[in-house]
């Protein structure tokens, strides 16, 4: 799909648009248009590497056009503290504790480490293994 990016005094503004939403609107690519490439944010094993980071885009020439270029920035006390008063009104348990440094709720003891599927039983403060159990099937009658 090819997008293109409206231009004013050689900066971008708006968002990239796709040439067919342009023809429908102007009925072509208006000159003030130039061609834009979209660039894929990187995958979040690369950015961000913060649980208080963003990953954001501007627009930068890239000799025909302009395309995107993905940053990291840390996140403002305003965007923190609105992160931290979201998760805090998510409590999963009322017996698990929020963990700031990592934005998330622990439970009082750790899940398990195995690969069976765990679910927290908050009456018994403890893990339960959801393993289902093994169906027999000689034990089953097939009429």
């Amino acid at each position: 799909m090819s997008h293109y990016i409206q231009v004013q005094d050689g900066q971008p503004i708006n968002h990239p648009a796709l040439v067919d939403h342009l023809y429908g609107a102007f009925g072509g690519i208006p000159d003030n248009w130039k061609p834009f490439s979209c660039v894929d944010q990187p995958s979040n094993t690369i950015m961000p590497v913060g649980v208080y980071q963003r990953a954001e885009v501007i627009y930068v020439p890239d000799g025909e056009g302009f395309k995107d270029q993905w940053f990291v920035r840390n996140m403002s006390e305003e965007e923190k503290a609105e992160k931290i008063n979201g998760w805090r009104s998510a409590q999963p348990f009322p017996s698990w504790s929020f963990d700031e440094p990592t934005c998330s709720w622990m439970p009082p003891t750790p899940k398990p480490d195995s690969d069976k599927p765990w679910a927290w039983d908050e009456e018994t403060l403890a893990w339960k293994d959801m393993t289902p159990p093994e169906l027999h099937l000689s034990a089953v009658s097939f009429i």
